[in-house]
């Protein structure tokens, strides 16, 4: 099994009702840790995750792994892995 920090700014917090967990299971990918939480928060969380097709992280998404920007699902998470999850911040 491997622990895998979560931490959710801005508007997921509000979905999950929590800023922050640690998560559970077997050696896996970030693919694999994101379906984890699709099945655990359901379609809101979905609809802000991924593209409408549901195959790719939504543009709209920013995923960081260890301190660094992941867009993709076979990245594995080492044990002891940090994921921030936010929406994308843009300006005018």
């Amino acid at each position: 099994m491997v622990r895998i920090t979560v931490e959710y700014l801005t508007l997921l917090h509000e979905i999950t009702g929590k800023r922050s967990e640690t998560v559970e299971m077997a050696p896996s990918s970030l693919g694999d840790l994101l379906g984890a939480l699709d099945r655990r928060y359901g379609a809101r969380w979905q609809s802000l995750i991924w593209t409408r097709q549901g195959e790719r992280i939504s543009p709209h998404i920013m995923v960081i792994v260890n301190g660094q920007l992941e867009r993709d699902l076979s990245a594995p998470l080492p044990d002891g892995s940090t994921v921030a999850i936010t929406p994308a911040v843009s300006g005018g």
